[in-house]
């Protein structure tokens, strides 16, 4: 028997943002808020089954219940910003719910945006965001959402974000897709970058990731429909993982710095030499080395690099 439903298209599919004013409340997304150049996009409602284990005469089960539920939402996105001044970039929401402060910097005419710094805080009410994930009409509205998000670095790629978010469950509708207006900017590849560890800037480095890695924890509650009520940061441990060509103990020597427990600033930077928009940096001050692992890579003698990102003042991030 032929098919008479139509089938839902995944190359359809929408992802908008909007911060919320209220936690957990719908600050109301037209589908074209904050719409996102998003991609490799995951939805996972998570609902917990409850087993029923009595024991009777029976080898069958008996029906079980369903207890707390929430939605994950994965995605990836570039990193990129118009660069035009006053102008809130797709992913702002994004890192302000992912625990960040984002901060435009005017520039030395006194006008224009000349950078925006993002960087992790210790905020007393954390920013959160609403997601609007629209799969060819099959809409998910995911309120309360926090999270985290990690940076991918890869020679001659294109510089990407890679979000995870908590936020509350609820029922999809069936609702049609917006005709939004993307951005028309893009994504910045890691070409011809400037780079730096320890005030070195000889490395050959391939490859390289940084992740926020927060600690995000489900606030377990009697009181809610979903069983929750709310998802907060409890702690992070900021994580870099690089692979990098191994190099004479006489060039830079790997050991003697993972011994000596003392953070190295590394910084490195990619984008076009002619416009003032779409160029990425990366900092980090106090970069503690936890690994280094020989390896071999094409033939070439490598080694695979982790470390930790510590704070740079006593009650700093």
């Amino acid at each position: 028997m032929p098919a008479t439903l139509s089938p839902l298209l995944k190359e359809k599919s929408l992802v908008t943002a909007k911060a919320e004013a209220t936690y957990g409340t719908d600050p109301t997304n037209a589908g074209t808020d904050a719409v996102l150049s998003a991609y490799d996009l995951d939805l996972t409602p998570e609902v917990e089954f409850n087993e029923r284990a009595m024991l009777d005469t029976s080898l069958s089960p008996v029906k079980g219940l369903p207890g707390a539920r929430m939605t994950t939402v994965k995605f990836k996105s570039e990193l990129k910003w118009d660069g035009a001044v006053g102008n809130t970039q797709e992913w702002d929401p994004l890192f302000k719910a992912c625990g960040c402060a984002v901060t435009a910097n005017v520039g030395a005419g006194g006008t224009a945006v000349d950078t925006i710094t993002i960087e992790p805080t210790n905020p007393a009410s954390p920013g959160s965001v609403a997601l609007y994930v629209n799969f060819d009409g099959w809409l998910w509205k995911v309120l309360g959402c926090r999270g985290g998000f990690s940076l991918d670095f890869e020679a001659g790629k294109i510089v990407t974000v890679e979000w995870e978010f908590m936020g509350f469950y609820a029922d999809p509708t069936d609702t049609a897709l917006a005709s939004p207006t993307f951005d028309a900017n893009a994504g910045v590849v890691a070409l011809s970058g400037a780079y730096s560890l320890d005030a070195v800037t000889t490395l050959v480095v391939p490859s390289f990731k940084f992740d926020l890695n927060h600690r995000l924890t489900k606030r377990s509650s009697l009181s809610e429909a979903t069983g929750y009520g709310g998802f907060d940061f409890t702690g992070r441990v900021p994580k870099v993982s690089m692979k990098v060509e191994a190099t004479k103990v006489t060039d830079f020597n790997w050991w003697t710095r993972l011994l000596d427990a003392t953070g190295k600033e590394m910084a490195f930077a990619y984008g076009p030499a002619g416009p003032a928009d779409n160029k990425v940096k990366f900092q980090a001050d106090k970069l503690e080395f936890t690994s280094v692992k020989v390896g071999e890579t094409d033939g070439l003698m490598s080694l695979d690099v982790e470390g930790q990102c510590n704070r740079t003042l006593a009650a700093g991030n």
